[in-house]
């Protein structure tokens, strides 16, 4: 799953730098797989600075019924046209 990911460019190099609900939701995909050693992240405040619409449309690449339920849960899951609010 390569891909929700900025080109960062140095002086010397460029590095794939996931955004930040990217990278929210690959620690909350790994988080839930069985017998995982990750806990889930946490979303305290602002430091995360999530677009939910971003992290919504993300999430559902996925796939991954846990990692949406999970968000659900935690409130951060926009909900797509048709679907129950």
């Amino acid at each position: 799953m390569i891909w929700g990911f900025k080109t960062e460019v140095t002086d010397r190099a460029a590095y794939p730098l996931a955004e930040p609900e990217k990278a929210y939701l690959d620690l909350a995909y790994l988080g839930l797989i069985p017998r995982s050693p990750l806990g889930m992240p946490y979303k305290r405040d602002s430091r995360w600075k999530l677009d939910l619409n971003r992290l919504s449309q993300y999430a559902r690449r996925f796939r991954f019924p846990p990692l949406l339920d999970y968000l659900r849960t935690q409130n951060l899951l926009r909900p797509t046209q048709g679907e129950k609010a």
